[in-house]
C-alpha cells in the first residue's frame, strides 16, 4: 500500500504487517469511509483467467485504511453465492454484486445486495431477484463502472462492460455489450 500525497503523488510502497487472511484470485475490492472491502474469489488458485471451473468464495472481509496503512481484517457478512470473476459496484453505502462464476442458473440470484452500517460492518446479503433487477449478461472477467454522469435528483447509474460470456466449458466470446440501468 501507499499513501496519495496531498498533491497528487504516491508516497513509497510497503508491505502490510496485516495481510490478507486468505490466499485468494479474482475478487472484487472496494473502499468506502476509511475501510478496505474485499469480496468473494477463487481459493483453488486458477491461472487462467478464461477458466470457468468451481464456483468461488462467499467471505466479505473489511479492514481500515488510511494514508495506505491497512489495518487488522475482518470477516463480514457473506454473500449468498459463491462468487469469483464477478463485479462489484458500490454507491452512497449500497453495495452490489453481481454476474462472474458461481453456482446456479443463469438469471438465479446474479445480483447481491448489502448496505455499509455507519462502524463500517455490512448488513446481511440478499438476492434482487424480480425480473427487472437481472442483468442477464451472463459474464464474467467484466468491468463495473458507477456512472460519473447522474441527472440532477437522478438514482445513480450502473454499467457492466464486456467480459467472458458464461456458456459452460469451453469458455465462451468476449463481448463488447453494455448493460446498464438506473440504481434501485
Amino acid at each position: 500500500s501507499t499513501p496519495i500525497d496531498s498533491n497528487g503523488t504516491l508516497g513509497g510502497w510497503t508491505v502490510s504487517p496485516n495481510p490478507y487472511p486468505v490466499a485468494v484470485s479474482y475478487a472484487t475490492a472496494f473502499a468506502f469511509g476509511g475501510n478496505l472491502y474485499v469480496a468473494g474469489g477463487d481459493l483453488a488458485g486458477s491461472l487462467e483467467p478464461n477458466e470457468q471451473g468451481l464456483p468461488g468464495e462467499k467471505d466479505v472481509w473489511r479492514a481500515p485504511a488510511q494514508r495506505g496503512a491497512i489495518g487488522v481484517w475482518v470477516a463480514e457478512s457473506s454473500t449468498v453465492k459463491q462468487r469469483k470473476k464477478h463485479v462489484t459496484w458500490s454507491s452512497f453505502g449500497q453495495i452490489i454484486t453481481a454476474e462472474g462464476v458461481y453456482q446456479g442458473g443463469s438469471g438465479s440470484l446474479e445480483l447481491e445486495r448489502s448496505a455499509i452500517q455507519p462502524d463500517g460492518s455490512l448488513t446481511s446479503w440478499s438476492g434482487m431477484t424480480s425480473g427487472s433487477n437481472q442483468i442477464n449478461a451472463n459474464v464474467y472477467n467484466a468491468a463495473a463502472v458507477l456512472s460519473p454522469i447522474r441527472a440532477f435528483g437522478a438514482a445513480p447509474r450502473f454499467l457492466l462492460i464486456g467480459g467472458q460470456e458464461y456458456v459452460g466449458s469451453p469458455p465462451g466470446a468476449i463481448t463488447g455489450a453494455i448493460y446498464y440501468n438506473d440504481g434501485p
